[in-house]
């Protein structure tokens, strides 16, 4: 995450359940080291750095590696740090661009 922020990177967004490693794993190493480093690392790296992290996105297969545009339409939670969001990709119809 901070290489991409690095790059001038502010929206991320995958597939997976979060951009950082399964909580079994991150507990762990909490548990080993008792390092705060390793609690959410990426959850906390826009701290420093603000961006916009999604996860849990779905059909990412059908988005183009390039040429589509996305957009997201969060839910605005009174208080709250993150919330569900709709995300929806713009596909160039073949020969646009």
């Amino acid at each position: 995450v901070l290489a991409l922020l690095a790059r001038g990177v502010r929206t991320i967004g995958t597939d997976a359940w979060s951009l950082d490693r399964p909580y079994p794993l991150i507990g762990a190493e909490w548990q080993q080291r008792r390092d705060p480093a390793a609690l959410w690392p990426a959850h906390f790296a826009g701290i420093e750095q603000p961006y916009l992290q999604t996860e849990k996105l779905a059909n990412l297969t059908a988005v183009p590696a390039t040429g589509a545009t996305i957009l997201a339409f969060p839910i605005k939670v009174e208080g709250g740090s993150g919330a569900w969001t709709r995300a929806v990709a713009l596909v160039p119809e073949p020969g646009e661009r």
